[in-house]
């Protein structure tokens, strides 16, 4: 079975609470961490980038060469300004002709309703999935101090507010938020983990094995 690797660059991707590491850096570097693992142990990676449509599209293959490839390619890019995640991973479902485990790297911060079918899409068609939902810690924990102005990083809309007053409210909306992806995964056999990029990615990749392992036991 080949690997098929979905990064997602869309504008919300960019977002970087301390201004150093984004969600798209963050995911850079955990899909070449699990790239190198899936060629070491002689399958085939292939890549997709995306974000409203389908950016590239490299076929899979074993190979150390074919993995600096595909990593010069993710690094070429960075977030686009719109999203259409949805639409854009039912695209890439369809251009897969062979049985998969497709391993995608977003936020999944777009309509999940949508989102949920696209996933079930490639459930669909008897691929195997992997989502690993990378979101900046201040997105999960809504830890914000002082005033701020909220900027919409596509549309470019803002908003003033006090964060500490909203915050009890947003995580409660945030956590339903993401229990909504975790739910939906489970009920289609989808190993869903959310990930924050304060951790270290070496570090998640690691345990996460280590814990594939354990139940394959």
């Amino acid at each position: 079975m080949c690997r098929i690797a979905g990064v997602d660059r869309s504008a919300s991707m960019a977002y970087s609470s301390d201004g150093r590491q984004s969600k798209y850096d963050y995911a850079c570097h955990l899909a070449a961490a699990i790239g190198y693992i899936v060629v070491k142990a002689k399958d085939s990676l292939g890549l997709c980038v995306y974000a409203d449509k389908v950016d590239a599209n490299i076929g899979a293959r074993n190979s150390f060469s074919h993995l600096n490839n595909a990593l010069a390619t993710l690094k070429g890019f960075a977030p686009a300004s719109t999203t259409s995640t949805a639409q854009t991973l039912h695209r890439i479902a369809d251009s897969i002709r062979r049985r998969a485990l497709v391993i995608l790297f977003s936020d999944l911060l777009d309509e999940q309703t949508d989102v949920v079918r696209a996933i079930a899409h490639f459930r669909k068609l008897h691929h195997d999935v992997i989502i690993f939902n990378v979101l900046d810690p201040m997105e999960v924990d809504f830890t914000f101090r002082k005033g701020a102005e909220f900027v919409d990083m596509e549309s470019g809309e803002t908003v003033v507010a006090d964060p500490r007053s909203m915050a009890d409210n947003y995580r409660k909306l945030f956590g339903a938020f993401l229990e909504g992806y975790r739910k939906s995964c489970a009920e289609m056999n989808v190993d869903y983990r959310m990930v924050k990029t304060n951790e270290p990615f070496d570090t998640f990749v690691r345990a996460y094995l280590e814990e594939r392992k354990r139940f394959s036991r």
